[in-house]
C-alpha cells in the first residue's frame, strides 16, 4: 500500500513479476542452410512473408530450420536469420564458378568502386547468391546500338562501320553480291547498308551467305564498291540512325 514519507512524496510498491514483456519486441535468432538469400550475413525478418521472399520456401533439406523460424515469427516480429552455406557452394556463373555470399562480400572482393577487383573469368553475369536456384536464371540483353555489335554481341563502336570487301547491288533480284565479304559475321537483318559508290542506302532483309545479302530500298543498279553499315538505334537517336527500322 502507498505511504507518505514526507509532504508531497508518496512511495508505492509494485509487483513486476506479474508483467510479461511483449513478445514481438523480443529478439530471436536462427542460423540454417536455407535454399536462397544472403549467406553469412545477419538479416532481420519480421514475418513469414519476408522469410519466404528473402530465403525461399522450405524443401526436404531446409524444412526443419525453416519451420522453426516460421513458428517463431507467428508470435514475434523480430527474428535475426543467418543463412549458412558450405565452402564449396557457388553462385551460378557463365564460366568459372565462384562464391559470393552477400552484397558486402561482392563489394569488398569484386567491385572496383568499393575497393574490390573486377573479375572477368566468371562471365558477364553471376547469380546474386550461392545455390542451385541460380541455375534457373536466364539473362537477355537488348543492345541500344544493335547495328554496331560484333557477332558475339560485344560492342564494336558507336559509329558507322566499314564492311570488309566490296559489293554490287542489282535491282532485278534485290541482292548485294559481295567479294571478300563476311556478311554472316558482320551483318544482321534490319541493318542499313550505305553503298559508298553512290551514297544510297538499302535495308538488309536476309543474310543468305558470306557473299550474298537480300536487301530493299533502292531502285537502280550500283556497281562494285565499298560498303558501310550505318549506326542504327531505336533508343533516343536522330532519325537518320533509325531508318528502315519499321520497314525491314
Amino acid at each position: 500500500m502507498p505511504f507518505t514519507i514526507s509532504p508531497g512524496v508518496v512511495t508505492k510498491e509494485i509487483d513486476l513479476t506479474t508483467i510479461v514483456p511483449e513478445f514481438s519486441m523480443t529478439e530471436g535468432a536462427i542460423a540454417g542452410p536455407f535454399k536462397w538469400g544472403p549467406a553469412s550475413d545477419i538479416v532481420t525478418v519480421s514475418n513469414e512473408t519476408e522469410l519466404v521472399s528473402t530465403f525461399g520456401k522450405p524443401n526436404a533439406a531446409t524444412y526443419k530450420n525453416w519451420f522453426t523460424a516460421a513458428s517463431y515469427l507467428a508470435y514475434s516480429g523480430n527474428l535475426k536469420v543467418v543463412r549458412a552455406v558450405h565452402t564449396t557452394a557457388n553462385n551460378a556463373a557463365m564460366t568459372t564458378a565462384l562464391q559470393v555470399n552477400n552484397d558486402e562480400a561482392y563489394e569488398n572482393t569484386y567491385d572496383p568502386d568499393m575497393g574490390g577487383s573486377q573479375i572477368t573469368t566468371a562471365g558477364a553475369f553471376i547469380a546474386k547468391y550461392p545455390g542451385d536456384l541460380g541455375n534457373t536464371l536466364r539473362v537477355s540483353m537488348c543492345a541500344a546500338t544493335h547495328a554496331n555489335t560484333n557477332a558475339d554481341g560485344t560492342l564494336n563502336s558507336n559509329t558507322d562501320v566499314a564492311l570488309t570487301g566490296t559489293g554490287i547491288f542489282t535491282v532485278a533480284n534485290n541482292t548485294i553480291i559481295g567479294s571478300g565479304t563476311d556478311f554472316t559475321a558482320s551483318v544482321t537483318v534490319g541493318d542499313v547498308i550505305k553503298l559508298s559508290l553512290d551514297g544510297n542506302v538499302v535495308c538488309v532483309t536476309a543474310v543468305t551467305s558470306d557473299t550474298v545479302l537480300a536487301v530493299k530500298g533502292w531502285t537502280t543498279n550500283v556497281g562494285s564498291g565499298a560498303m558501310v553499315r550505318l549506326k542504327r538505334s531505336g533508343f533516343g537517336e536522330p532519325a537518320s540512325q533509325m531508318m528502315m527500322t519499321a520497314g525491314c
